[in-house]
């Protein structure tokens, strides 16, 4: 064989097998490689690749090197080719200059070598129509896709600079820390752009990161970019919109693509992949430009696998001390080999490093360039002398200050009375006061028909307050206009939107669709609002909005280039607008602040007002007046923020002005002296209730009976097997430390179990009622707790089986639970010896085991997700945990962290849910020989009254059923209207 047929075939092999599952390629290789020779080279070239082909290419034996297929000054379409730039496994790089518009351009065509087939051809234009779908300084720009003589071609951005890669390989040696973490934070913040848009790249590595002189950072290669999810828009019978994944054929469960050191667990396991994967790709890359070699390394290709299903890479500490323990978690988070302990977006990791470098600047005194400290603790520059100077000069002003406030007359105090609004039982909130001081609007439930509603009363007198609306449809945020004829609120009938109804009764109408939290301007000319999610976690689609005030006019969009923009309040002039908003596309909770603009002006102005630089705690702004805002501070209390002369924050702390222990809500001011403040004050405390049930019928015998009566939070938790001893947690007022109690439902004993140290969790007693089973505190250290019911000294069961959810089998000795590690399994623990089993593997990446059918044949799981749970039903054994086909579905579960509890017969599942608007309590008949659904979820118990709801607990269900009752956690809520007279 002559070198020439020799490296053609050698190339042939490899470039067939590269294209197969990493599983398939020993048995490809044994059919189609007669000589060992080749088939040994072929084998060590798919060991040292990085995989995505386009640097595997310089690895192969070429007897010469091809020329450029295009030469310099050849034309294709508008182009002109100056040189060739360079070549890879999936195609040729030409450097262009674009005739049009004069300027140089990158050209890309399919590698000539290789046959261009329909998957080969469907990857390359999907990375140009990947990569085109998104508008990011950081994202290389796709100019267009041409065809010339039969072939396809992408003309893009001609960035110049050098890849990551090749940065690195050049220093030899790690980045300075700063330069990192820049690096880290634009990567960061193009893939949350792409993610917003749906688009997973599942390839990111150094080699396709391009690094310009200036320090920026452009993403390449969409090649084995997907699109994680798109919506059909279809309604389904059930009136739920149809989702579709469109993956346009590119993986199938079990094929691995992507660069192997840089691939996530999931992606090495050929699992469905998320935005999630390429944070765990940004983690190795962070990684590699702090310590100077990759994560995951290994000789073989398998070995790297290996490292990144089962070992944690060094801490970047180890190999660089100044680091220090923030950016050490920073990037262990992002390795996290459970997806779901991960950063949930690249948001959150951009926002964290961002703090990170805030932090490293404000510690340096300047910016953070490669000269600049490090993140590590910053050691001062100064002498001892300058260092003594400035001691001296702040004791001066300290003893001058101190002088200050001895010497200074004391002011007169301030005169304040405070008086309840609303003195009737149930929930009175959301209080507005007309511009004469005369009517209060607020939202009820004083029908007693369970739905708040509108209502309104003359604020001084007894007159009884008059019903303005009448739905089922929860009503708040009421306004009125200036001259006090109309009322504007919002309704969440028909999806929500702003309505307005004349405030002496008659009809409502919708005047904008999807609004919230309508003001009037000071003149009543105008009215302004904003739609969107009331979720300060997603702001991404929240938009305020300025209409005239008879909704005449198409609403017009106040600074439409802000990503996010939320609770606006009017200047004390009406004509500033405050609002909270994020200037980054993909905004987040830690990216917002406050601004304000003038109506007369386009550039806004960004607000001091937080408590805290890291801006962990939002403060939402109520109002604006000529001294200062009023606002909801962390924890649901009402503050202020002070403003100096020219109308803006002082400097001074937010200053919290009630001094209640409830939550307080809508703040207004009225009148001038003197001045009221009108807010709401609301209670909530959760108790256990009993129920006398008929589990096996799904039938409530009568109505719930009050167990508890505490103050604070009572969550039911699981319920001995004869239906006496129900374990329970218990938190004081305003303190998340839930320790276990049990409750004797025959005598109406209680026994506090657990009296201190951290929160409760995951709290299980066992069928015998003997013993209750904990996790301590965030459940991530892996430890497993017991107790005796009676209040016996707590023991350690184990420690490292997994910080998932568990469960006790029948003999209340053993007890299943779910190692979560990189491969999740259930395992069994044996409480007495303390030995554990393997008990079976599972097939997906996550789930919670939720509850045992009495007889142990069956389970029901949870799978969490971001989006909707899954909830199944499965037999009690290895071969069907196994095999996720023999898993049956639960319809329609819309509550996640929730759970199904089975019957006492086993063939009927209840869980919570929201199917029809509150929490209710729903149910599904089971096949009791097959365990599949038969016929509908039905509801087997309502909660729709607002003062009265079915609790959420994290991490546990709140719901035991027994054989004669059902015990669950039921929230009681009471609202009143209060006035502070005096106010300044």
């Amino acid at each position: 064989m002559s070198a020439d047929s020799r490296w053609l075939a050698l190339k042939e092999l490899f470039h067939a097998a590269q294209e197969l599952p990493v599983s398939e390629r020993a048995h490809f290789l044994d059919e189609h490689s007669p000589n060992p020779d080749i088939r040994q080279q072929v084998e060590r070239l798919l060991a040292q690749e990085e995989s995505s082909a386009d640097s595997v290419l310089l690895l192969l034996p070429s007897p010469k090197k091809p020329g450029p297929r295009l030469l310099k000054g050849e034309t294709i379409g508008h182009h002109v080719i100056e040189s060739k730039l360079g070549e890879g496994g999936m195609g040729e790089v030409y450097i262009a200059t674009d005739t049009r518009l004069n300027r140089s351009v990158v050209l890309k065509f399919l590698h000539p070598d290789h046959p261009i087939t329909g998957d080969r051809r469907a990857r390359f234009l999907r990375e140009a129509r990947a990569a085109s779908a998104l508008n990011h300084p950081g994202i290389v720009t796709i100019y267009e896709i041409g065809e010339w003589q039969g072939e396809d071609y992408i003309a893009m951005e001609h960035v110049e600079g050098r890849t990551l890669r090749d940065l690195l390989r050049s220093l030899q040696q790690p980045l300075q820390v700063n330069d990192a973490i820049r690096y880290a934070i634009q990567i960061a913040d193009a893939m949350a752009v792409a993610h917003q848009h749906g688009i997973i790249h599942r390839d990111l590595k150094p080699a396709n990161i391009m690094v310009t002189s200036r320090g920026l950072v452009k993403i390449l290669d969409f090649g084995l970019a997907k699109l994680s999810e798109a919506v059909s828009g279809e309604l389904g019978p059930d009136g739920e919109t149809k989702t579709q994944i469109f993956d346009g054929g590119l993986t199938k469960t079990g094929i691995i693509l992507g660069s192997v050191a840089y691939m996530s667990p999931e992606q090495a396991k050929g699992l469905a992949l998320d935005a999630r994967s390429d944070i765990f790709a940004l983690g190795s890359i962070l990684y590699e430009m702090l310590v100077g070699k990759p994560a995951f390394s290994a000789p073989s290709q398998a070995e790297v696998l290996g490292a990144i299903l089962h070992l944690d890479p060094p801490a970047v500490s180890l190999a660089r001390p100044e680091v220090g323990p923030h950016l050490d978690w920073i990037t262990s988070h992002c390795l996290n080999k459970d997806s779901s302990r991960r950063f949930q977006s690249m948001a959150e990791v951009r926002a964290s490093l961002e703090d990170l470098l805030e932090q490293s600047r404000s510690a340096g005194g300047g910016s953070a360039s490669t000269k600049a400290p490090t993140v590590a603790t910053v050691q001062s520059q100064r002498s001892a002398p300058y260092r003594w100077i400035g001691i001296g000069v702040l004791t001066a002003i300290v003893v001058i200050g101190i002088a200050f406030v001895m010497n200074r007359k004391p002011e007169k105090p301030q005169e304040l009375t405070i008086m309840p609004i609303t003195t009737e039982g149930g929930i009175n909130i959301e209080p507005t006061v007309s511009h004469d001081g005369q009517f209060l609007a607020y939202v009820s439930d004083r029908a007693g028909d369970g739905h708040l509603d509108l209502w309104m009363k003359r604020l001084h007198g007894g007159s009884e307050p008059i019903r303005l609306t009448t739905t089922e449809d929860a009503e708040s945020e009421p306004v009125f206009s200036p001259d006090g004829s109309q009322i504007l609120f919002r309704s969440e009938e028909d999806g929500g939107g702003i309505y307005m109804v004349p405030s002496l009764g008659g009809s409502p109408r919708l005047v904008a669709k999807g609004g919230r939290r309508p003001r009037y301007s000071p003149d009543g000319k105008g009215v302004l609002y904003w739609t969107g999610a009331d979720n300060l976690t997603s702001t991404s689609n929240c938009k305020v909005w300025i209409v005239d005030s008879g909704f005449a006019e198409k609403p017009r969009q106040v600074l439409p280039g802000f990503a996010g923009a939320l609770y606006p309040v009017w200047s004390p002039a009406g004509d500033e607008i405050l609002f909270i908003g994020s200037q980054f596309e993909t905004p987040d909770r830690a990216t917002l602040s406050w601004w304000s603009t003038r109506l007369d002006k386009e550039k806004p102005e960004m607000w001091k007002v937080w408590q805290k630089p890291t801006r962990d705690e939002l403060i939402i702004p109520a109002e604006w007046t000529d001294r200062q805002v009023i606002c909801i501070m962390p924890g649901n209390k009402i503050g202020q923020v002070a403003l100096s002369r020219r109308g803006r924050p002082d400097g001074s702390p937010v200053r919290r002005v009630t001094t209640g222990t409830q939550t307080e809500s809508s703040p207004g001011v009225t009148g001038s002296s003197p001045r009221r403040l009108i807010f709401a004050s609301l209670a909530a405390n959760a108790n256990l209730y009993s129920v006398p049930f008929s589990p096996n019928q799904g039938v409530a015998l009568g109505e719930p009976k009050k167990l508890t009566m505490d103050l604070g939070v009572d969550y039911a938790r699981s319920i001995s097997a004869d239906g006496r001893i129900l374990a329970f947690t218990h938190a004081k007022p305003a303190d998340f430390h839930h320790q276990v109690w049990t409750f004797d439902l025959a005598s109406g004993k209680k026994t506090e179990v657990t009296r201190s140290g951290p929160g409760k969790r995951l709290v299980e007693i066992s069928p015998d009622g003997r013993q209750i089973a904990f996790r301590n505190g965030t459940v991530s250290d892996g430890k497993l707790f017991a107790a005796s019911a009676d209040g016996g000294q707590v023991r350690e069961l184990c420690s490292g089986c997994g910080s998932s959810s568990y469960r006790w089998f029948a003999d209340s000795r053993r007890i299943l639970y779910v190692e979560d590690s990189s491969s999740p399994s259930l395992w069994i623990l044996d409480t007495e010896s303390g030995s554990r089993t393997f008990f079976a593997s599972i097939p997906i990446d996550a789930l919670d085991i939720t509850a045992f059918s009495t007889d142990n044949q069956w389970m029901s799981i949870l799978r969490p997700a971001l989006v909707k749970p899954q909830l199944f039903v499965v037999r009690l054994d290895p071969a069907s945990i196994q095999n996720k086909t023999m898993w049956t579905e639960i319809p329609r579960p819309r509550l996640a962290g929730f759970s199904g509890v089975f019957s006492p017969d086993g063939n009927t599942l209840y869980y919570p849910d929201t199917t029809d608007g509150p929490r209710c309590l729903w149910a599904q008949r089971l096949d009791p020989v097959s365990k599949r659904p038969i016929g509908k979820p039905f509801a087997a118990m309502h909660f729709h009254s607002e003062s009265l709801r079915l609790e959420s607990p994290k991490l546990n269900l709140g719901l035991v059923v027994s054989a004669e009752r059902l015990c669950i956690s039921l929230e009681a809520r009471s609202g009143s209207i209060w006035m502070l007279e005096g106010f300044q």
